[in-house]
């Protein structure tokens, strides 16, 4: 039997943020055709609502809701970055464990359990559930 190269390859490197704390990580309901950095503060607005666990923002002058979604404790989610000149290969840039989730249509409940996010945590809980039955 022929020994196969892998697809790609992962390497763990989680850098920070100047001051050592990490990067906050967004989900936003939207479709943008660019890669880079941005003037994020510019143009996503955020603030706290009165109960303090919905948030509000505004982004390129559209109102959303969001809330923070914290992920099941078997599950990280990683932030890929493909190397430069390297075929399928891939530096982790960051890791985290919970995500600030945004709907411009709909509240996301206080605990995000309204969000795609949730239901998609929902689907793959059960499938474990079926697989170890």
């Amino acid at each position: 039997m022929e020994k196969s190269e892998p697809e790609c390859s992962i390497k763990k490197r989680l850098p920070s943020n100047e001051n050592g704390t990490p990067k906050e990580l967004h989900s936003l309901p939207c479709k943008i055709d660019y890669t880079g950095p941005a003037n994020v503060s510019g143009y996503f607005i955020r603030e706290n609502s009165a109960d303090g666990k919905e948030k509000e923002a505004n982004f390129r002058g559209r109102g959303l809701q969001g809330v923070d979604y914290h992920f099941p404790d078997d599950y990280k989610l990683y932030v890929l970055k493909k190397r430069e000149g390297d075929r399928d290969q891939y530096d982790i840039e960051a890791e985290y464990k919970q995500v600030t989730t945004w709907e411009w249509d709909r509240s996301p409940g206080a605990d995000g359990s309204r969000t795609s996010l949730a239901r998609a945590f929902t689907y793959l809980q059960a499938a474990k559930l079926l697989a170890t039955d």
